[in-house]
């Protein structure tokens, strides 16, 4: 499983954000913002990006104040390194050019298209306003919004359900293994997408 579901009849196209659509890439985010530290950038993808918080915000149950307070009490001296890195990391997430291109097809094609992401609530609005293209879509469901995280199946569930989605319908783009098995599990079409490459595997599933 995780790989390409050989199945077709796909009249929906359910794409996650990050990896697929824009690029996060959070040693990039760190080099533009703190170019000539790079102790301080290994401390911050720790504390940041690899902390629990940062899921937790993911998930709609801290936000980013209380999770600055938590890492000003924790490591004061980085409270302000922390605060520029919460404050402006959502600017750094260029459209992947395949991602882009991946969006314009589906919708071409007349299939439905509708976004699946674990995103913190101001930042996906950002996200939205930055890149109008995640706005030509049918419709999504945020992690933040509904305080579930993939790869639970409950929010492919709950997907399919909100949408009326018929899942062996369905195709799931996303670039984790383990959220690609559970869409699978769930009965979705489903394929991982590698390296930014989400026009070659949305064309090699249609």
């Amino acid at each position: 499983m995780g790989e390409l579901c050989p199945k077709k009849n796909i009249r929906n196209v359910v794409f996650d954000i990050g990896g697929v659509l824009l690029d996060f890439c959070p040693v990039r985010i760190l080099e533009t913002l703190f170019p000539d530290q790079p102790d301080l950038r290994d401390q911050l993808r720790l504390i940041v990006f690899q902390s629990p918080g940062w899921l937790m915000m993911d998930r709609g149950i801290l936000t980013r104040e209380e999770f600055l307070e938590r890492i000003a009490h924790a490591h004061p001296e980085l409270r302000e390194a922390a605060r520029e890195l919460l404050q402006t990391w959502e600017h750094h997430m260029p459209a992947l050019p395949q991602g882009e291109s991946a969006m314009d097809m589906a919708n071409s094609r007349g299939l439905n298209t509708f976004l699946l992401t674990n995103y913190q609530a101001g930042p996906f609005e950002t996200a939205c306003h930055e890149h109008p293209f995640l706005r030509l879509t049918c419709g999504s469901l945020v992690s933040a919004h509904v305080h579930l995280l993939k790869p639970d199946p409950v929010i492919f569930r709950m997907m399919a359900h909100r949408f009326r989605l018929d899942v062996s319908e369905t195709l799931f783009l996303d670039d984790s293994v383990p959220n690609v098995e559970s869409a699978m599990l769930c009965g979705y079409q489903a394929a991982v997408v590698r390296n930014g490459c989400t026009l070659d595997t949305l064309c090699a599933c249609l």
